[in-house]
């Protein structure tokens, strides 16, 4: 993990943490008396470095590699840590954010003594006590799950309070550098998220808007983004039958809608503020991402990538560089862009060459409503020949298997040479068709899906 200001690059290896510096070469370890680091990060401003080790909270001085411990852990109470539910279900890793001025912090702290105990035993040791975990079982006892305020010089904790009874899953938190923290709460159901703004005096928490759905509400775990003024933020909802972006003023409500439903956004990539234009992944096709520059004042969006495939991009802070990657049935390449015009410049893959690309084929079904499909076949198909078929499916369903990534499908083209035609089909659950598309699997993750791989087959 490399510092904000890009002097220093953190570096966990082997249970210890050590700091390189890319002007001179030079590696430090930062030695600690307590037990190995989890979720290392530099401080704001590079001049400390954060980690949790052994349930609890520790900073330690990268100059003089003094450390502290700014929690105090009891054994049944953790500090720092994301709970399994947030980890697994939520793509939530951290357990803690410094503020941008690095004088405080906000950090969870976890209780698991109302979960279920659960024991893995080792079949090839059972001489050996199975280990345990408390476990969040369906429709059992949750971890609880709180939020403070700690003063990184006396380490004093200031709670964060909300209605923990309506709101038992902290989905995101958020402390720009300019606008107030933020923490996205879910219900247990998940049918409600409500946003709120953090008031850094005494804990408390204002509603800035609230994502309401019948089946459930989808996290995007990049947003809230800020914008750099902090007046305002960019915000997605689907609150319209599909996934668009749009710009909150800083109390939560609306400014502009940025990109309509039937556009396909997928993912932010950056705002410009000097030119007032948004880069961002979109597609109509759910089996392809394109990039898009839109405007912020009068004019429509502009699809930069055009070849047939997956493509996103990715700045460089805090320069104009961005790093474009472009995936197409060619196979991959990444460039870099300045601004908005590309430089004569490739980056090259130090990894061993890629395979030759898969023999595909994508297609439609027919038929109501019309199924995305691929075939992958044997470099050596003889259409006078019969194959048996190997349909290729996801667990989920919620989950899309068919997308124009040649890279996807190396394990389909190693069965298919040995005799075989394997077959992936998008039914109704999978996403990027809508909200409707996605939330047809409500309650039942096996009928429509069956269904859709019958008739696509």
């Amino acid at each position: 993990r490399m510092s904000d200001d890009g002097t220093k690059i953190l570096v966990p290896l082997s249970g210890r943490l050590f700091v390189l510096a890319p002007a001179d070469g030079s590696v430090r370890e930062l030695v600690s008396r307590a037990g190995a680091p989890l979720d290392a990060r530099f401080s704001p401003d590079a001049g400390k470095v954060s980690a949790v080790r052994d349930g609890d909270l520790w900073v330690i001085d990268v100059r003089s590699g003094k450390e502290r411990k700014l929690t105090r852990s009891d054994g049944t109470v953790r500090y720092g840590e994301s709970e399994f539910v947030a980890q697994e279900e939520m793509s939530r890793h951290r357990g803690y954010w410094w503020a941008p001025d690095g004088t405080r912090l906000i950090v969870q702290s976890t209780d698991n003594s109302a979960l279920e105990t659960m024991h893995i035993a080792d079949a090839t040791r059972p001489e050996r006590a199975p280990r345990t975990w408390p476990y969040p079982r369906p429709g059992k006892a949750n971890a609880t799950v709180r939020l403070g305020l700690v003063d990184f010089s006396d380490g004093k904790w200031t709670p964060i309070r909300w209605d923990r009874e309506r709101y038992e899953y902290v989905a995101k938190v958020d402390w720009p550098a300019r606008g107030r923290p933020t923490v996205l709460l879910q219900n247990r159901e998940q049918t409600e998220q409500t946003l709120f703004a953090i008031s850094t005096e005494d804990g408390t928490t204002t509603a800035l808007l609230t994502e309401t759905d019948d089946a459930w509400v989808e996290i995007d775990e990049n947003m809230p983004r800020w914008l750099d003024d902090g007046s305002g933020f960019f915000w997605t909802t689907e609150r319209n039958g599909g996934r668009e972006l749009e710009i909150r003023d800083a109390d939560g409500s609306l400014r502009q809608r940025v990109t309509p439903p039937e556009m396909g956004y997928r993912g932010f990539v950056r705002h410009d503020p000097a030119t007032r234009r948004v880069w961002v992944e979109a597609g109509s096709d759910p089996t392809q991402v394109h990039l898009f520059r839109v405007p912020l004042g009068e004019g429509r969006p502009e699809r930069i990538s055009r070849e047939p495939g997956e493509h996103s991009m990715t700045p460089a802070p805090p320069g104009p560089i961005l790093v474009r990657r472009r995936t197409t049935d060619q196979g991959s390449t990444v460039t870099l862009w300045n601004e908005d015009r590309p430089l004569d410049a490739s980056l090259r893959s130090a990894a061993e060459a890629e395979p030759p690309p898969p023999s595909v084929e994508f297609t439609k079904t027919g038929g109501e409503p019309d199924l995305h499909a691929v075939l992958v076949r044997p470099r050596d198909f003889d259409a006078g020949r019969r194959y048996p078929v190997i349909v290729h499916v996801y667990g989920g369903p919620t989950s899309t298997m068919v997308r124009r990534d040649p890279r996807r499908y190396w394990l389909a083209q190693w069965i298919a040479d040995h005799g075989y035609v394997v077959v992936s089909i998008d039914g109704r659950g999978t996403p990027h068709r809508g909200r409707d598309w996605h939330r047809a699997v409500k309650y039942d993750l096996i009928s429509l899906p069956l269904a859709d791989q019958v008739r696509g087959l």
